[in-house]
């Protein structure tokens, strides 16, 4: 199964409306990175209405979330996810938020941690908007 597919949108469509609805990284995030947060803190820090999912049930991977779909078929808020959606969630008790190999501390590039991360999505952004049909 591939995301978004239920959608019924083409892929430009869909892209750009999960970025609209794009999740605010909290600051758990942040101040933890390259370190562990509870499963509970971080579940907490995104209001509780995701699914995490974990590379060997331990290294944060995904931060998932469901959108509703309106009479009209475009998304318009945050909803819970179905079952099958929040099994999918995989991490244990204690996540850790592994370092961008880019955001290491002998990066020359000067970029502060986890300031590759941010940059990626707002290029992301641009190359969508750049790029709609």
């Amino acid at each position: 199964m591939n995301h978004g597919t239920c959608s019924g949108l083409c892929q430009v469509k869909y892209f750009n409306t999960t970025m609209n609805h794009f999740l605010a990284t909290p600051s758990i995030v942040r101040e933890n990175y390259g370190g562990s947060v509870l499963k509970k803190e971080l579940l907490d820090a995104y209001g509780g209405n995701v699914v995490l999912v974990c590379s060997g049930g331990r290294y944060l991977m995904e931060v998932r979330t469901c959108v509703g779909k309106s009479f009209d078929g475009t998304a318009f808020k945050s909803v819970e996810c179905i079952p099958q959606v929040q099994q999918e969630g995989n991490c244990g008790n204690i996540i850790q938020i592994t370092k961008f190999y880019s955001d290491s501390s002998n990066d020359e590039s000067g970029k502060k941690d986890g300031e590759g991360f941010e940059r990626s999505v707002d290029f992301t952004k641009e190359f969508l908007s750049d790029h709609q049909q």
